[in-house]
């Protein structure tokens, strides 16, 4: 879009140089606007005034030069010089102000700063749509490693559900295996009981009578009548596999009787055949024993 101005000549002008202590912007404004409205010869109405900063603003005094006109004379000008112009600016030129030239509020410089602010605004929205674009640009690379892990983390559980069966199989299994072992550890420890029945019929013979066999892990406690009860535990302590054969009480023998009445215990070393040993089978074992 495209601006017209016009300078006005130096015959319809007013100037007066002020020096004034260092202001804000907007307090300079208003002191200068007061020495317009003070120092003009126009109407109030026909008043139009501009200001021009001479030098940089710093700490010290502050020149200033204001400038005066009057709205008719400048209509009048503008309406010889400026006909075919639709609504230009009133500049005027300033050899000391720090852009060279001003304009005169209240004509067309309006339309030049709207064009700015929309300008600005324009420039702002692209700015925040290339900050926009950047952070889209440096936040997909983690949008996407999370996908990655919420999609992970929801096939590990779509596999997790699907095996759960089996591994609830798994460990019905290795519970059953712990009970097996267990049993085996228990049952492996113990002494075959027809073999041992069998074996003490062999070593004890026919004199000697039974009438408490109680076998504890590899422990035997063996009670009845025999007719010599230190000559049936020499047998048992010479007979291999057997230990610690004692008699936990003294054997006795009742008046008038035939045989002694015995308690004897002793243990059985866990690499003997008794232990774990192959069973004798019932029959045999029953035809063997004797009450």
């Amino acid at each position: 879009m495209a601006f017209q101005a016009v300078e006005l000549p130096e015959d319809i002008l007013l100037r007066r140089q002020l020096t004034l202590p260092s202001l804000p912007p907007e307090q300079l404004v208003r002191a200068v606007e007061l020495e317009a409205q003070g120092n003009s010869p126009f109407a109030p109405s026909d008043l139009v005034w501009g200001q021009a900063v001479m030098g940089a603003a710093g700490t010290g005094p502050q020149r200033v030069e204001l400038v005066l006109a009057s709205r008719r004379s400048i209509a009048q000008h503008l309406a010889r010089h400026a006909g075919g112009l639709d609504q230009p600016e009133v500049w005027v030129r300033c050899a000391q102000a720090a852009d060279g030239a001003f304009p005169l509020q209240g004509f067309g410089e309006e339309r030049r700063l709207r064009a700015e602010r929309r300008g600005w605004l324009v420039l702002g929205c692209f700015v925040l749509l290339a900050l926009a674009l950047a952070t889209a640009i440096a936040l997909t690379p983690t949008l996407q490693l999370r996908q990655r892990a919420l999609e992970a983390v929801a096939a590990s559980a779509q596999l997790a559900q699907q095996a759960r069966p089996q591994v609830a199989k798994r460990e019905a299994l290795l519970a059953a295996n712990e009970q097996v072992q267990a049993l085996e550890a228990l049952v492996g420890n113990r002494l075959n009981p027809l073999r041992t029945m069998h074996t003490l019929t062999q070593v004890l013979g026919d004199e000697t009578v039974l009438q408490r066999l109680q076998i504890e892990g590899s422990s035997v406690l063996i009670a009845g009548q025999t007719p010599d009860t230190a000559a049936m535990m020499q047998k048992l302590s010479a007979q291999p596999g057997f230990k610690s054969v004692r008699a936990p009480s003294a054997a006795t023998r009742p008046a008038g009787a035939t045989k002694e009445t015995f308690q004897v215990e002793f243990t059985i070393d866990e690499s003997s055949s008794l232990v774990n040993g192959p069973a004798v089978p019932a029959d045999q074992a029953a035809a063997e024993a004797r009450p």
